[in-house]
């Protein structure tokens, strides 16, 4: 399967210091993220293919596809049986920009700003904002959420014994967020396939902040990204 080719740009959280220069401002919205392969296919971040966009003008390279909420999006286009073509209306492109997600410019943003102008966008049902300058873009959100690959396993006990402890991967692990059910999925898929499996599977993770040691503080298990096939940045 051939890889998204366009050149994705990938927003780093930001470290809630105030920043220098012009900054412009768009609204965060959890979407499917689509991108083009080589032939001018619409994919996903992982290379897979998305449906129902044939469609979506091609000068269109890259942009989200939301209709509400993540799950009800990724449902628009993970199949084509049945598929109708996904509402124009429910296409934000990234770029170009669409201007429903244009917020306007900032000088010298400074947190407190940012802070105001995220809950004003959090009380309108966006999940944060994105800041621009040039190439690169920074995600504001009153939690921060990650992309990381599972390392390892943890049984369970207790309660919880017989079934899936807590996942852990390289910034610490993860044991809240999980219904009973879904700690006997995982019981039931390592067992099924075990570490190799297990170490394959990227999921993300939303937490407070890091801790001095690169570790989670507060994690809590999202979903799995299966439409995506590298970890989050954490770089400055």
């Amino acid at each position: 399967m051939a890889r998204g080719t366009f050149n994705e740009i990938k927003a780093k959280p930001w470290n809630g210091k105030a920043l220098t220069g012009t900054w412009e401002v768009t609204r965060k919205i959890d979407g499917a993220r689509m991108l083009r392969d080589s032939e001018g296919n619409p994919v996903s971040r992982a290379g897979k293919p998305l449906y129902n966009l044939g469609h979506v003008p091609k000068d269109i390279v890259d942009a989200e596809i939301y209709a509400g909420n993540w799950e009800d999006s990724m449902s628009l286009v993970r199949t084509s049986v049945n598929g109708s073509p996904v509402p124009l209306d429910c296409v934000y492109s990234l770029q170009p920009l669409d201007p429903r997600l244009n917020l306007g410019t900032l000088s010298n943003p400074t947190p407190d700003t940012l802070m105001s102008l995220m809950t004003q966008q959090l009380a309108k049902g966006d999940e944060g904002l994105i800041l621009r300058q040039g190439d690169k873009w920074l995600k504001v959100k009153p939690k921060d959420t990650a992309d990381v690959f599972v390392t390892g396993f943890q049984a369970g006990t207790g309660k919880h014994k017989g079934r899936m402890g807590a996942l852990l991967t390289n910034y610490g692990k993860v044991g809240t967020g999980f219904s009973d059910a879904d700690r006997e999925w995982w019981q039931k898929m390592f067992g099924l396939h075990g570490l190799t499996w297990l170490t394959k599977v990227l999921i993300e993770v939303e937490y407070m902040e890091m801790t001095d040691g690169n570790k989670f503080r507060h994690p809590r298990f999202l979903r799995i990204r299966d439409d995506k096939t590298e970890e989050t940045s954490f770089d400055e």
